[in-house]
């Protein structure tokens, strides 16, 4: 992503997410372990909450993005088993659970048929979790569903990538917020129905970070793009949410760990003949 296209108000490519990633991954060994002074930690949940890729869905994606959907699995799979290595040591244990997102399909238009099996965020976790076979501290859940419940500490997490919540886009000034509620409303009735609750529920996708009741709704790593951009979207830096959850709490601690530091874009450089600046 040029930041030219957005009039200097976000760049990404490979090395910035890069940065990111690990400066992700460095927040939570950091902050982790002063929440959790006075509890008996069990060890930290990674979600991998789909579009781990930017994928081949569109036709500008295959023009523009800087690595092949192949080459952005490689590149995955390396920067999160360092990651995962990096919370097993200051954790003890690590959990991580993947569901796919919509940027990972294999295919030009959405399929509800093996949804997971085809995509590139189940084989980038599968490849993940290979690098820990025989590794008993680090455990994973890759399951066959676009959903994932996951039980942690008599409480249920209910993961979907945020595209799976029933509910369509954004609308008018509220933005993705009003989706991100009722998508949230369908996926407690539907649980419900099938006699689970969810106590906590995790999606990404809008790239909109939010805590409206028993939901984390996550930002993303890439941030604003020309996507959002076209929309008029909210700016919103890049960020993810780091919580924790506890035993006879719930939901304890949060904070959004934000990717980039705080800055004013650049105006852009240009000339103007030098009558038009005269008064």
């Amino acid at each position: 992503m040029s930041s030219d296209e957005i009039l200097g108000l976000n760049a990404f490519d490979v090395e910035i997410c890069r940065r990111r990633l690990r400066l992700l991954f460095a927040a939570a060994c950091e902050i982790g372990p002063r929440w959790t002074v006075d509890c008996d930690n069990q060890g930290v949940l990674l979600t991998l909450g789909g579009d781990l890729v930017s994928g081949d869905i569109h036709e500008e994606l295959r023009i523009t993005n800087g690595l092949t959907a192949h080459e952005q699995v490689r590149f995955v799979v390396e920067e999160v088993t360092a990651g995962i290595r990096h919370l097993r040591e200051t954790f003890g244990r690590v959990h991580v659970v993947s569901v796919p997102g919509n940027h990972g399909r294999v295919t030009l238009k959405p399929t509800a048929k093996l949804y997971a099996r085809a995509s590139y965020d189940t084989l980038a976790a599968s490849m993940i979790a290979d690098r820990f076979e025989g590794d008993k501290r680090v455990t994973f859940q890759i399951g066959a569903s676009r959903d994932a419940v996951v039980p942690v500490l008599g409480h249920t997490v209910f993961v979907n990538h945020g595209d799976g919540m029933g509910t369509g886009g954004g609308q008018g000034f509220i933005g993705p917020l009003a989706p991100i509620v009722r998508g949230t409303k369908k996926v407690e009735a539907q649980q419900a129905r099938a006699g689970r609750r969810p106590d906590l529920i995790l999606h990404g996708h809008y790239h909109t970070s939010a805590n409206p009741g028993n939901v984390l709704s996550n930002g993303s790593v890439p941030g604003y793009t020309e996507y959002g951009n076209g929309l008029r979207a909210s700016l919103e830096p890049p960020m993810q949410w780091l919580f924790l959850l506890h035993e006879r709490w719930k939901l304890r601690e949060r904070v959004e760990i934000q990717l980039e530091e705080p800055a004013i874009p650049p105006l852009p450089r240009v000339r103007i003949p030098a009558e038009m600046g005269r008064a």
